[in-house]
């Protein structure tokens, strides 16, 4: 069984690796070497450092004191078709994935920011609404503002709203788009 392996979240360079090759399968929110932190948890694993050297991922080996392993991550995004049986065999001898710091901080009986978004603007009139007016909803429901910026930049970016104005102006239209919800 094989699954490609890349040093951390983002990379773009992957390799091939036995599954077996990896030891120490866990879920982590922080790369080895540069320790890149990430929003989300990955699974992540070791491989004897002369392994990686050989591989097409970034590793400087500055940190092989000869008795340890590099850590390496093991993304779901790409271990999709061939690749999809190593990858859930690595995840079955991992422990219990821990939920995220941000479903931690979600207000008790709520779902994602994004989706009570949604809900909120497909109840308004015109299915518009002005940012302050969404934002102090949202924080009155429980949610932190910073995840309130990061659910509107999601939604954006997934083209399910649009808006008008000047993002930083309370004023700003925040628009649901049609067949969204």
């Amino acid at each position: 069984m094989k699954v490609l392996v890349c040093r951390s979240l983002g990379d773009y360079l992957f390799d091939e690796v036995d599954a077996d090759q990896i030891e120490g399968v866990h879920w982590d929110d922080e790369s080895g070497g540069i320790h890149k932190k990430s929003g989300g948890h990955a699974l992540y694993g070791y491989l004897p450092y002369a392994v990686v050297e050989e591989l097409n991922v970034k590793c400087s080996g500055e940190h092989n004191w000869g008795n340890n392993g590099a850590k390496i991550c093991i993304p779901a995004s790409a271990n999709k078709n061939e690749y999809k049986e190593g990858y859930q065999y690595l995840v079955k001898h991992a422990e219990e994935k821990p939920k995220s710091k941000i479903s931690e901080s979600r207000p008790e009986g709520w779902g994602p920011c994004t989706k009570t978004i949604l809900s909120i603007l497909s109840e308004e009139e015109n299915f518009a609404c002005e940012r302050g007016e969404l934002r102090k909803r949202i924080k009155n429901i429980g949610y932190e503002v910073k995840t309130f910026r990061g659910a509107i930049k999601s939604l954006l970016k997934q083209n399910k709203i649009m808006t008008e104005g000047n993002f930083s102006s309370p004023h700003q239209k925040i628009i649901l788009r049609k067949n969204t919800k």
